[in-house]
């Protein structure tokens, strides 16, 4: 897909325990980055968003019930 992107994580209190993996696939983050928010407040490593900046670059998330981590 051209263009910054934005994945939105389900909410955290409906899939406790669940992991997602959100991958560059296009291998142009480093241009086009992609941003990973949540539904609500919840939040990522303590923050509202994380953002993957680097061509072909990974990121796995869990949530433990009521905010997501990084992995």
């Amino acid at each position: 897909r051209a263009g910054a992107v934005t994945i939105t994580l389900p909410s955290a209190l409906v899939v406790a325990g669940r992991r997602y993996i959100v991958k560059d696939e296009s291998g142009a983050a480093a241009t086009n980055n992609i941003t990973v928010d949540t539904e609500g407040a919840e939040l990522i490593d303590g923050l509202a968003t994380d953002t993957i900046n680097t061509n072909y670059g990974s990121m796995g998330y869990y949530s433990n019930g009521t905010n997501w981590y990084k992995v």
